[in-house]
């Protein structure tokens, strides 16, 4: 989907990227040795690495480790809080008039923020009467704002976008909701794709985003339609007659398709606006799975989906003439981010190496970038601007009268930006050997301060091995927070290293740094098995046996690792609570032995801990199920996750929150119909369809190229043993 389809809900087709577990890893008590080994073609055996050398064996609390999270990099713009503490409640859009910030949050909602004082308060509230509100605009003269409603927040049907009209009576300090003019109606197949930007242009003219409804989602609509009011920028004329009248240089004015399109041939073109200087349009087109688009929009013209996804052939996947469509201007790949945040032209004075460039964001990985000028080549580059962080879920940009720009994020801060106060730095190594997580006698082996842990139930990785290993900084520790997930200190590292055929594929790197800022590092291991160096852009690589795997860029793996999930997924007590051995052969429970070594604090009892299942476990299908589900599902599959319907996939969730009876957003083919679970038949179920077929309707749709054959064999198992959903 795109960046609200409904937000807090995630845009761009939020799935889940493999990002999450390991596999075979011994853990250690204070005083013992244990596997260093950072890969494997099969679990390394018990091997005292650290015999003889009495500085392995230092106390927990006396370690000075090198291996922390270091503190954040210099961007080259800093993001700061506009408002001071002020928070709103997802704050999707947001504008500037004098002294007066105006706001809209997701319920529908507008809040007015005075810029002198920060004092919050409301123009108008629609939250009981509008399923969801996602851009606003208000009118350049008229005692107008016009709203832009849409059914983000329904669980059901009809779906539809509406452009609703309020009028003010004091100035626009508040709109009164029983003036509500109905301006444009515009239905949808679907719960996605809808409205977004409201916006005046240079010409006093309302340009309009509207999405395609998810028209092409069941593969069968492959061109765009300029007899619907999907997938276009539509234009039309609110002064010039009661609700609206067509502009006459709008490309079908005299027919041949619907009047009000001004541009056709977008996904989701959620944000947009126009150059203040030149009136130029430019569009953040929101991508489905490989490239996300910057277009600067034209009269008339068709920007190619879903025939075009980018630059490439999308529907049919080959044979395209994409000579035949409008160009975009820019794209990136999804290695960088995941769903396009449409920005602006910076016309402001406070950070002149911006001036005249394209700004903009993406709403998954929260990186902001500026366009270069094309090279001689033709071809545009982009430079990140807010390295250092913050890294907000973009709702939506903004630009004040003075042409400063702001980013609306969906945690609820607004954050104005404002130039670094220092040259950029970059304070990420480029080389895994430099982090400080390695041996440095060895770099195949861990620090000795990083130690190495193990979880019951692994998320599925093509059958990579996997060894994972955290650091803490000295003193700190772990504690068990919410919902039995354990608190991570500022300053830790998580580390996962992937190996396929007995080599090293790669090692990603999760840091918590000062004041709760995560980052995410994937380092790919040279031929020689010595080193690894920062992807910055995510790839795919052919591994022997004719195998693909992805290495995510750091946009990628927020994908997964979500705010919902609590950003580290693996740390939680029924994933670390089984029985490991040392490397003495002594058994030991694993949190315990967390606990001895001063890495984990708690006064709960062993006998109270939870206990995931493995996928090869003893336990009845049914568990094994919901806790591979947990693992590999929730992290987007509950409540704030980003997913587009309101599934519970934790484990601890009723099994009525799996929605199993339901039918699903998008019917795959072969499956017209069919339930997401359907009791004892897991061929007409989606839910196992999906997860255990790939290609276009797969899930995870991101980090995988196979499916899983244990987790398979038993959601069949599962299923087949259902005699209802509930």
């Amino acid at each position: 989907m795109g960046p609200i389809s409904a937000a807090p809900r995630a845009r761009g087709g939020l799935l889940a990227l493999v990002f999450a577990s390991s596999t075979a890893l011994l853990a250690p008590a204070c005083d013992e040795a244990f596997p260093r080994e950072l890969s494997a073609g099969a679990v390394p055996p018990p091997v005292d690495v650290d015999a003889g050398d009495a500085s392995s064996r230092v106390e927990p609390d006396m370690r000075e480790s090198r291996c922390v999270a270091p503190p954040r990099s210099v961007g080259r713009v800093r993001l700061e809080p506009a408002f001071g503490s002020t928070k709103l409640s997802v704050p999707v859009d947001l504008a500037f008039r004098g002294g007066r910030a105006y706001v809209l949050e997701l319920t529908g909602a507008l809040r007015v923020v005075s810029r002198a004082t920060g004092a919050v308060t409301t123009a108008i509230d629609l939250s009981t009467t509008v399923p969801g509100t996602v851009g606003f605009a208000l009118h350049p003269t008229k005692p107008y704002v016009y709203v832009a409603v849409d059914t983000v927040l329904r669980e059901g049907e009809p779906y539809f976008g509406e452009v609703r009209r309020y009028t003010s009576a004091d100035g626009g300090a508040t709109f009164d909701p029983a003036s509500e003019q109905i301006v444009l109606h515009v239905d949808r197949p679907f719960n996605v794709h809808g409205f977004g930007t409201l916006r005046f242009g240079p010409d006093g003219l309302l340009y309009v985003g509207s999405g395609e409804g998810g028209r092409s989602a069941p593969r069968q609509v492959i061109s765009y339609d300029p007899n619907l009011l999907l997938g276009a920028i539509l234009r039309i004329d609110v002064d010039a007659a009661e609700p609206y009248a067509i502009p006459p240089s709008n490309p079908y004015a005299g027919g041949g398709g619907r009047g009000e399109i001004f541009a056709g041939g977008f996904r989701n073109p959620f944000r947009f606006s126009h150059d203040r200087a030149t009136g130029e349009l430019w569009v953040g087109d929101v991508g489905e799975g490989r490239e996300e688009e910057i277009d600067r929009v034209e009269l008339g013209k068709n920007y190619g989906w879903p025939a075009i996804e980018g630059t490439r052939c999308h529907l049919p996947a080959d044979g395209c003439d994409p000579s035949a469509f409008a160009a975009p201007e820019f794209i990136y790949e999804r290695g960088e981010g995941s769903s396009v945040t449409g920005g602006f032209v910076y016309r402001g004075d406070a950070i002149p190496a911006l001036h005249g460039r394209y700004v903009f964001g993406d709403y998954i990985s929260g990186r902001i970038w500026a366009l270069d000028e094309p090279d001689a080549s033709g071809r545009r580059r982009s430079e990140l601007l807010n390295a250092d962080g913050p890294f907000p879920h973009i709702l939506a940009f903004a630009e004040d009268e003075d042409g400063e720009l702001y980013v609306s994020g969906e945690a609820g801060v607004v954050y104005a930006v404002r130039p670094p106060a220092s040259d950029p730095i970059d304070n990420i190594p480029r080389l895994l050997s430099k982090t400080g997580c390695l041996d440095p006698r060895d770099p195949s082996k861990l620090a000795v301060e990083v130690t190495p842990y193990d979880v019951n139930m692994a998320l599925w990785s093509d059958g990579l091995v996997k060894t994972r290993a955290l650091s803490l900084p000295k003193g700190a520790a772990m504690a068990v927070g919410p919902d039995d997930k354990l608190t991570v200190p500022d300053g830790a590292v998580l580390l996962k290293t992937f190996a396929h055929a007995g080599r090293r594929i790669e090692t990603r790197m999760l840091m918590r740094q000062a004041g709760g800022n995560w980052v995410a590092y994937t380092y790919e291991w040279n031929a020689e098995q010595t080193d690894a160096v920062r992807v910055d852009i995510g790839k795919t690589l052919d591994l022997p046996g004719g195998q693909k795997w992805q290495i995510p860029g750091p946009g990628q793996c927020f994908l997964c690792h979500t705010d919902a999930a609590g950003k580290s997924l693996g740390l939680e007590v029924g994933q670390l609570n089984r029985d490991v051995v040392d490397a003495t052969g002594r058994a030991t429970n694993q949190l315990e032995a967390l606990r001895k070594a001063g890495l984990f604090v708690t006064d709960r009892a062993p006998s109270t801990w939870p206990r995931f299942p493995r996928i090869d476990g003893p336990e009845p299908p049914a568990a094994r199920a919901r806790a591979y589900m947990h693992v590999n599902c929730a992290v987007c599959h509950q409540p704030g996750g980003g997913t587009l319907r309101n599934m519970d996939f934790r484990i601890t969730a009723p099994s009525s929150s799996l929605l199993g009876c339901s039918k699903p957003l998008f019917e795959v083919p072969g499956l017209e119909g069919a339930k997401l679970i359907e009791p004892g038949d897991p061929a007409r179920s989606v839910l196992f369809a999906r997860m255990s077929t790939r290609g276009g309707y797969q899930m995870p749709t991101v980090g995988t190229f196979l499916p899983d054959p244990a987790a398979t064999a038993v959601l069949d198992a599962w299923i087949r043993g259902l005699t209802d959903c509930e």
